[in-house]
């Protein structure tokens, strides 16, 4: 039996958001720093949060738009309401960590 490819693309979501606030952890570190190599530095690991950013939010549209064709025919993909409102409250969840994230680097 195949693998759910919800699960898949949540388990690359989590590694992506945990790489985010990884970065995002340096990024603020390198705050402090004066020098042009620090203020280089800073700029790219912020270039490389928000590109991770922009994918890891065009995974969570995709799995929206997935949640909501298993919605409207529930019983074709044999997936529990429960089940459901679990994949919705991780995409919102994760979601609203990516728009914190972009907001702490304005």
């Amino acid at each position: 039996m195949s693998e759910d490819p919800f699960v898949l693309v949540k388990e690359e979501t989590e590694a992506a958001i945990a790489d985010i606030n990884k970065n995002l952890e340096r990024w603020k570190k390198l705050a402090s720093g004066t020098s042009s190599v620090a203020r280089q530095e800073r700029a790219a690991v912020k270039t490389k949060i928000v590109s991770t950013l922009d994918n890891t939010l065009s995974d969570i549209t995709d799995l929206e738009e997935a949640v909501q064709s298993i919605e409207s025919d529930r019983y074709r993909f044999n997936i529990s309401q429960d089940e459901i409102m679990n994949r919705k409250r991780f995409i919102q969840m994760s979601r609203d960590q990516c728009f914190k994230v972009r907001e702490q680097l304005k």
